[in-house]
């Protein structure tokens, strides 16, 4: 059987402010045209469709439209069976309120792990899905979507169940897929702008998820499809292609300027080792920092690479500068780009400092200090704890939001 996994859609995203709605779009519609061509036997979502937990109607109504746009490009199954966790920036509640009619499609949208939607059945059960082919199962899929609660360290025994029980319903050797969102140990986290390490027992946490060790997805898979991490990766310790993340089809912010790919899965019987193959997605309007993500250069040699870029090239742009630049930096950046029809400069970045531990401390306030201070002066003593400049016309900004504020607030 053939698999197309992807994940991390982050439907609604915007950089800096910027609506990246086309490119998105763009993307889905790159999607549509693998399953027409690859025809996959089944298609799995792993997590973050969205890119906040509240989609307007607009990036539910996107969404809705794509799945059975890609439903129905497969020409040899028009009826592909579509399994769809969520991921940490999902509602799971809104997963499964549309469980039932999304089912009708064959569409499995799974968004709470310990739901209590199916009376008379075990979590397991619920958890666990024959993929039918006519009469009879192609595969079982194991579905675990993002939860709050930590369900690999306070319920050891969750995925092994899941397992155990799937060995007893799996007599003719079908292949087992396992399908999660979350942090795995090992994997290059690369990119992720949100990354912390706690320092009792050194466990990364990404994106706010605590990372886990493969040890606790047990053994007994085929595949196991992961989501959340946006670098496209294998992470099987063992070197065999089970464990995957695909990633996301295209970069979610400028540190994510590798490649991006959804991948296609082969596989035939269980315990086979199945075949991984990427397949580049395009982004429409690539992710360009000048001179590099990890370079940077003085104001005037960034300047002129922005001048020397190519003007006809599809682009959003990020200046890497170091050291000081003139207080309209970004409007002399912005003039050079004014008349260049399909590029944008979204942001001029400068290399983090490090904040002494004497220093961290100025950043703590009480609730008495942090509700008396006004919001810009909230705001300003934020930048000026991080060494980071503030923008005078952010003042503004600050005076007309405050317009918005109820006087009670």
């Amino acid at each position: 059987m053939k698999i197309l996994h992807t994940s991390d859609w982050h439907l609604g995203n915007k950089l800096h402010g910027h609506d990246r709605s086309a490119e998105l779009k763009n993307m889905l519609e790159q999607i549509a045209g693998i399953v027409q061509r690859e025809e996959p036997d089944l298609f799995l979502l792993c997590g973050d469709i969205y890119d906040r937990a509240n989609p307007t109607n607009e990036q539910q109504g996107i969404f809705s439209e794509s799945i059975v746009r890609i439903q129905s490009a497969n020409r040899k199954n028009p009826h592909m069976p579509i399994v769809v966790i969520a991921g940490n920036h999902d509602s799971a509640s809104e997963h499964e309120t549309f469980t039932i009619p999304w089912r009708m499609l064959n569409v499995y949208s799974i968004g709470d792990v310990l739901d209590n939607h199916s009376e008379g059945t075990s979590v397991e059960e619920r958890r666990i899905i024959p993929i039918p082919n006519e009469e009879a199962p192609m595969c079982y899929v194991i579905a675990i979507p993002f939860s709050d609660e930590d369900q690999y360290n306070n319920n050891p025994e969750f995925v092994s169940n899941l397992l155990a029980k799937v060995v007893e319903m799996n007599t003719h050797s079908l292949p087992v897929i396992m399908m999660a969102h979350t942090t795995v140990s090992g994997a290059n986290f690369m990119g992720h702008e949100s990354t912390t390490e706690e320092t009792k027992d050194a466990k990364k946490i990404v994106g706010g998820i605590e990372s886990v060790n493969m040890e606790q997805f047990g053994s007994g898979y085929d595949y196991l499809a992961l989501g959340h991490i946006h670098k496209p990766q294998c992470v099987d310790e063992k070197k065999s292609s089970r464990v995957w993340y695909s990633g996301s089809p295209i970069a979610i912010n400028f540190n994510e300027d590798d490649d991006h790919y959804v991948n296609i899965v082969t596989i035939d019987h269980h315990g086979d080792i199945p075949d991984v193959r990427q397949i580049p997605i395009t982004n429409l309007y690539p992710l360009v920092t000048l001179p590099s993500r990890d370079t940077f250069a003085t104001w005037e040699e960034a300047l002129q690479m922005l001048r020397d870029f190519p003007a006809d090239k599809y682009a959003y742009i990020r200046l890497n500068v170091e050291g000081e630049r003139p207080s309209d930096a970004m409007d002399q950046a912005l003039e050079e780009v004014k008349n260049r029809t399909h590029q944008w400069l979204l942001t001029i970045n400068s290399p983090r400092i490090d904040i002494p531990s004497i220093q961290k401390e100025a950043l703590s306030l009480t609730i008495d200090q942090l509700q008396s201070l006004p919001p810009v002066q909230l705001a300003k003593k934020y930048i000026e704890d991080n060494h980071l400049e503030w923008e005078e016309c952010w003042d503004e900004m600050f005076e007309e939001a405050e317009k918005y504020v109820p006087s009670n607030n």
